[in-house]
């Protein structure tokens, strides 16, 4: 196995304890559809158990179940040219280094119930947090989350942002509540974000296009054109 290519995999089992025994299947550089046998260094498509590392442009085609997954700095996750929804779940994290992107057609959705980190192009119509649990949000990424983040009912537990993070899209976190560890402010850089914030003092910066809604923000300093559209609430501490 190419080293280049294990390092972004253990940062994402680094934080999350992979099945045992599960099998780490990496797409070949020139890539394909996901159902091809010809996408898949040795010929293997991932199922439920295994480990996914996108090393190339591979396109999603039906709807798809595994561990934990990886994309490459020259990895391209999209959906094939439908448009009708083709879902991913992902039992465990995702490590994004490269680019997961939607076609044009609102079709790539992603189910993620680990931890979410990254550092690359993030900006597939819909992710959304699943199950009950604690888990981890970082992003040293350029633009941020441009993906529509939308956490499924009976989602619960904190998400735990450990830089600062960078929301460009709608942002609903439903029963999650997202917490800011010290030195991680939140930018909201467009439309709504609803859902509670542990901020710990830190900044939640607003730019134009951006408001609260249906939110408490617990600790929190609100920098630039703050907005709110209806039941928002400030506990402990609000600084303006």
């Amino acid at each position: 196995m190419n080293p280049a290519r294990i390092f972004p995999l253990a940062m994402a089992l680094a934080v999350v304890a992979p099945l045992a025994g599960a099998r780490i299947v990496i797409s070949t550089d020139s890539g394909g559809l996901w159902s091809a046998t010809t996408t898949w260094n040795g010929s293997v498509v991932p199922d439920s158990d295994d480990d996914v590392v996108i090393a190339g442009p591979v396109q999603v085609d039906g709807g798809y179940r595994f561990q934990n997954l990886s994309v490459e700095p020259a990895g391209v996750l999209t959906c094939a040219q439908v448009a009708s929804p083709r879902l991913l779940e992902i039992d465990g994290s995702v490590v994004n280094q490269g680019v997961i992107v939607d076609n044009g057609t609102y079709s790539l959705w992603l189910e993620v119930a680990g931890d979410l980190f990254n550092a690359g192009e993030w900006s597939n119509f819909k992710t959304q947090p699943v199950d009950v649990g604690d888990r981890l949000l970082s992003d040293t990424s350029i633009g941020g989350f441009t993906t529509h983040i939308e956490a499924t009912a009976g989602a619960g537990g904190d998400l735990v942002a450990t830089t600062p993070v960078t929301f460009a899209n709608r942002v609903d976190l439903a029963g999650l509540r997202l917490v800011l560890a010290p030195g991680s402010h939140l930018t909201l850089a467009q439309h709504s974000f609803e859902g509670d914030v542990a901020a710990g003092g830190n900044e939640i910066r607003f730019e134009e296009g951006s408001y609260l809604i249906r939110s408490t923000i617990d600790d929190g300093v609100l920098v630039g054109p703050a907005k709110a559209s209806f039941d928002v609430r400030f506990t402990t501490r609000v600084e303006v």
